[in-house]
């Protein structure tokens, strides 16, 4: 890893997930198809509680983000918390950060990635991610290095029929973590039923 990577995933791992001095968080590389852009994925388990997986990506700052901050360039790394059953949701968020890579998308809150999480398991119904502002974790203030600054985001697996609430333009994503949080869904299970609209 570059110096700025190192120091980005000591930045996830001390100061955002809590972990002790002691513990070795996993690694995983995800490259696009001709490898010449990759990007990993911290992976700490059992954090914040027993059973479930943190995971927080390291490169996708390398990509821009059409955003500044005081006249310098403000990248993006992203965030996320699940059951420690459903390891495939690393492949998502690299997903999303080789979306931005091919400027396909950029990376802001309420913005929804659909089929990230498709083809993986056919157990699994929420095949998107929407990205948010962070609310599973704390600390999460801009990282700033000498030529570009990072900020946060935290993904959620969401199902199609919830994509598809947020994409109408009809509804935001605002509305829809209200309805998460009204019906106390549990966003880190990846084969969990959609949220009622009724």
């Amino acid at each position: 890893m570059s110096d700025y990577r190192l120091d980005t995933a000591r930045h996830i791992g001390k100061t955002i997930f809590h972990l002790p001095q002691e513990y070795r968080p996993e690694f995983e590389r995800y490259s696009q198809e001709d490898e010449q852009l990759h990007i990993d994925i911290l992976r700490a388990r059992d954090t914040p509680t027993l059973g479930e997986t943190c995971y927080g990506s390291i490169g996708i700052s390398q990509f821009d983000n059409e955003l500044e901050i005081e006249g310098q360039p403000l990248r993006v790394e992203i965030l996320a918390v699940c059951a420690s059953q459903w390891d495939i949701i690393g492949h998502g968020i690299a997903a999303c950060g080789f979306q931005l890579a091919s400027g396909y998308r950029v990376l802001r809150p309420d913005i929804v990635c659909e089929g990230v999480l498709s083809g993986y398991n056919d157990c699994i119904t929420t095949t998107g991610l929407l990205l948010t502002a962070p609310f599973s974790f704390e600390h999460t203030h801009v990282l700033s290095f000498p030529s570009f600054s990072i900020s946060w985001l935290q993904a959620i697996p969401i199902t199609q029929s919830e994509c598809e609430f947020v994409l109408s333009h009809e509804h935001s994503a605002q509305e829809l973590l209200s309805l998460f949080e009204a019906q106390q869904l549990k966003l880190n299970c990846l084969d969990r039923d959609s949220v009622h609209f009724d």
